[in-house]
């Protein structure tokens, strides 16, 4: 009886295996989500870009050649950030990229800056943080998953690759995948699903993404969200001093204290930035703690930039500033008193 419950699990077993095979080949070599090698292009599968994956795959494809040294590191708020214009505040041959995922986790930040230490020198570095940092977590999803390079354990680095399989066969891939493949035609948006895939401009070097021309572009996208998302903009305005009374967890704070031993070690000149949003405010306890942590290195300007999002044209959504306000906060960062947060005329 044994004998036969033994035949059965290793037939099974092999039938598995050799069906599995050729699907597990067929995704690597295909690479949908262009997460398992550089590519010079992000996948197309726009609706779950793998951003932490395109960042550390660009990281390790160009330091050899460039020599990066210096990192805007943080959520998808962080890829928000002029990258250009930060340089201005850098010393000349500086060679900045932005490292960046959505939703980026304190494991996951501690885990990009151990990895980047490992490899290049952190001299410049600009952590971003948003009022909601607290509450992310590895959601579901190929844009929240830990790239699998920067895992450090055997079980981290087989669960993200899992993550990624699984993934390609989520509905939310599929559709998006085929929408890229035979319904986006370039029409109006009206017309076709093209609106998942806005039209962009990708440098690699630095990862940047440019969805605009210029800064009317910005503007007039603002201007457009606010106007279709009225529920949107009505919180923005009921709750524009809504403070959040969470606190860091245990675990996050010994992830952001290991952040900055990797930073210390490094001798980085570095700054922790909380950045605006429309709601909440970081409560007070949150922002102790990270005064604890970083001291005179963290600055908060989420109170004293956070009424830009009440100004169409300032932000993409409720968390997501535009180029010019980006430019503006980093001009304060780093000691420029104008513009300050002054209302524009």
């Amino acid at each position: 009886m044994n004998r036969s419950y033994l035949h059965f699990f290793l037939r099974a077993f092999g039938w598995f295996t050799l069906l599995m095979l050729p699907i597990v080949v067929a995704y690597v070599i295909i690479d949908p989500f262009h997460c398992q090698r550089y590519h010079h292009e992000p996948a197309k599968i726009d609706i779950e870009r793998s951003r932490g994956f395109t960042a550390i795959n660009c990281f390790d494809h160009f330091n050899d050649s460039i020599h990066y040294d210096s990192f805007i590191i943080g959520s998808s708020v962080a890829g928000c950030y002029d990258i250009e214009h930060w340089q201005t505040y850098l010393p000349a041959g500086s060679q900045p990229i932005h490292i960046d995922n959505s939703c980026q986790t304190t494991r996951q930040m501690l885990l990009n800056c151990r990895y980047i230490a490992a490899k290049a020198p952190m001299r410049h570095v600009l952590i971003v943080l948003s009022p909601q940092f607290y509450n992310f977590r590895p959601f579901n999803g190929m844009v929240y998953t830990t790239p699998t390079q920067i895992q450090t354990t055997l079980i981290g680095k087989a669960d993200s690759w899992f993550r990624q399989f699984c993934f390609a066969f989520d509905r939310r891939s599929i559709v998006s995948f085929i929408c890229v493949k035979w319904l986006h035609t370039g029409a109006p948006k009206e017309n076709t699903l093209a609106w998942l895939f806005p039209p962009y401009d990708f440098e690699p070097q630095r990862n940047i993404f440019r969805g605009k021309e210029n800064e009317e572009e910005y503007r007039r996208e603002g201007r457009e969200y606010h106007a279709a998302h009225p529920f949107a903009a009505d919180m923005m305005h009921s709750f524009p001093l809504a403070t959040d009374f969470y606190s860091l967890r245990p675990d996050q704070v010994a992830d952001l204290q290991g952040v900055k031993a990797v930073l210390e070690q490094e001798h980085a000149d570095y700054h922790v930035v909380m950045t605006p949003s429309s709601y909440p405010l970081p409560s007070p306890e949150m922002n102790a703690q990270l005064v604890d942590i970083f001291g005179q290195h963290y600055i908060d300007l989420s109170a004293e930039f956070g009424f830009y999002f009440f100004l169409p044209g300032y932000f993409c959504d409720h968390i997501h500033p535009m180029p010019e306000l980006s430019r503006m906060l980093i001009d304060r960062i780093y000691g420029d008193p104008a513009p300050n947060a002054a209302v524009p005329q």
